[in-house]
């Protein structure tokens, strides 16, 4: 069934970034606006990437996108698709992505994923002569990579955006983690404050599950604001990290820490 793309793009004067997806999904075209589907992880990353809180209402997100100078419209005007299946997307025409060429001070074009980058690449970029950076793709079908390996891509966007607050590295993270004494626990907020940004909470949680060594960066240190543990805590779940809370010599009462008692108070 050939469906036509049903809703406009959305862009600025002051757009930087365009991000390209190839053709709106069910439930986008549906909610009539880009990435509806509840599990696609767009939000969360470009949310994360722009030190913001992940927005839920359309007007919320045309807000962030709109705040940061990034443009959102998808390479494919219309198509033949079964669905949301990109693989079934055949007799593809092209959106012209000019006007937004035009009206903004568009520094890189960057596509969400490889049936975007095919399409960009096949048709668009021949007729405007710039090259797209191709990102991994958001979908939920992309289940290979989890939001901590997206953002690590994603974050490369902001060199072309005027966001203030500086980026922080997982590295960044780790070196307060190794700070944190036996005998003591910080939050992911915490950590989040100590780096310049208490919102990057999330981007600190992302950083520990992706933490190579366990035993140089211990990461079980690290409680929710409730002093609750992590059920993914990434070296072996929750029952791992209280025994090795407990070796430390904090108590913990059931999954609790009480952090009147054991919080890091954050000095070396």
């Amino acid at each position: 069934m050939r469906e036509q793309h049903p809703f406009p793009p959305l862009y600025d004067k002051n757009s930087r970034v365009l991000i390209l997806g190839s053709f709106p999904s069910v439930k986008s075209r549906e909610q009539m606006f880009f990435y509806g589907h509840p599990q696609n992880r767009f939000w969360e990353v470009i949310a994360e990437v722009c030190g913001e809180e992940v927005p839920q209402t359309i007007e919320e997100k045309k807000k962030l996108l709109h705040a940061h100078g990034i443009a959102l419209w998808d390479v494919i005007e219309s198509c033949e698709i079964t669905g949301s299946s990109d693989s079934s997307i055949r007799n593809v025409k092209v959106n012209d992505l000019r006007p937004i060429l035009l009206t903004g001070d568009i520094r890189q074009i960057y596509v969400n994923g490889g049936t975007a980058y095919k399409y960009y690449h096949k048709y668009t970029e021949p007729l405007l002569g710039k090259p797209a950076v191709k990102l991994p793709s958001t979908s939920p079908a992309n289940a290979a990579w989890s939001v901590p390996r997206l953002y690590e891509e994603w974050k490369a966007i902001r060199e072309h955006l005027d966001i203030k607050p500086p980026m922080i590295t997982f590295e960044a993270v780790y070196e307060i983690v190794r700070k944190i004494p036996q005998g003591k626990v910080a939050t992911y907020g915490q950590i989040a404050r100590m780096l310049g940004n208490v919102r990057w909470a999330r981007i600190v949680g992302y950083a520990l599950h992706d933490n190579p060594d366990g035993d140089l960066t211990p990461c079980y240190r690290v409680v929710n604001k409730e002093g609750k543990v992590s059920d993914a805590f990434v070296f072996g779940g929750k029952n791992r990290q209280i025994e090795l809370l407990e070796a430390d010599g904090i108590e913990v009462d059931g999954e609790y820490v009480a952090l009147e008692v054991y919080q890091w108070d954050g000095r070396e």
